[in-house]
């Protein structure tokens, strides 16, 4: 059931009067700082909230600024990432500390075309920066808002990215509202909305929704136990994800270049020089490509 008209004011209103009831205290929202806001921005990128909290502000407190971070050995940056996964973040963020000095005298960029043109960022990053640091009246589309507004406008998640983020763009109140209301709505799915077994009844959009009949009369049944998104996800343990991963927890215990066979047996036990050189090789050669380690005479070593 797709809502016939939206009364959009009365949307605002409910949601951020939630909002300013029930937000989560996260340490990113406490500053308009845009670096430590691209800080936090990448690493959110496919990490829980819970997990990036003491890690930021550890991050921060390592590189308070974007000279600190930019001037830092790629190898104290990924060390400082530790704990986080995809290190090829690390590695993306010290980059683009460097373009911000050199290229935008050390100012994170306003505009969207600069900041998409810094690696790891992307439309929502890029967006998010804009809203949050700067102000700028731009929908920010994660995978919450995506399912809360699916939900909302159509009573379904929605069938491509574009149509998320025109919808977004649609929903968005006065430029001065837009970042509590982007940050609301990620609060809402993250809390009330959730992907499974959604709180209909202790949602304030309850009745703007095009989904909660649906959701409500479902309660209880077997239906709800059911994964909305049904997708299963790939094995990670024995994964060569998980052997890069290995490999970089390794190289972060020591100050001192290992050996390529060493550094195999470390992270495997079973690890054989004859049988595994080949897979081991294709591994590292996929990180020394990302900037993550380095390799002269066969001993490896962070960059």
């Amino acid at each position: 059931m797709i809502m016939p008209t939206q009364n959009y004011e009365y949307l605002h209103n409910q949601l951020l009067c939630w909002y300013k009831a029930s937000a989560r205290e996260l340490p990113w929202r406490n500053t308009q700082d845009a670096y430590h806001i691209l800080v936090s921005e990448i690493m959110l990128q496919q990490t829980q909230v819970s997990r990036v909290i003491n890690k930021y502000n550890a991050f921060i407190r390592q590189f308070p600024n974007v000279y600190s971070l930019a001037k830092a050995p790629s190898s104290e940056v990924i060390r400082a990432w530790s704990g986080m996964g995809y290190n090829k973040r690390a590695v993306n963020l010290h980059k683009a500390a460097n373009i911000i000095v050199t290229d935008h005298n050390g100012k994170v960029p306003e505009s969207m075309e600069a900041l998409l043109s810094l690696p790891g960022v992307g439309r929502y990053t890029a967006s998010a920066i804009s809203n949050f640091a700067f102000g700028f009246q731009l929908p920010v589309v994660d995978i919450n808002i995506k399912r809360v507004l699916g939900r909302v406008d159509r009573g379904a998640l929605f069938d491509t990215d574009k149509l998320a983020w025109e919808t977004a763009k649609k929903y968005l109140p006065s430029k001065e509202k837009t970042p509590e209301w982007n940050q609301s709505l990620m609060d809402l799915g993250a809390m009330v909305c959730t992907a499974r077994n959604p709180e209909c009844e202790s949602c304030p959009l309850v009745l703007n929704c095009s989904a909660s009949i649906k959701f409500i009369s479902m309660k209880g049944s077997k239906e709800t136990q059911v994964k909305l998104a049904n997708k299963k996800n790939t094995k990670f343990i024995g994964s060569n994800r998980y052997y890069r991963g290995r490999i970089i927890e390794s190289l972060r215990d020591t100050t001192k270049p290992i050996h390529i066979d060493e550094l195999g047996k470390l992270i495997n036990p079973n690890y054989s020089s004859k049988g595994d050189a080949l897979w081991l090789s294709d591994i590292i050669s996929g990180l020394i490509k990302d900037g993550l380690i380095n390799v002269q005479k066969g001993m490896a070593s962070l960059p």
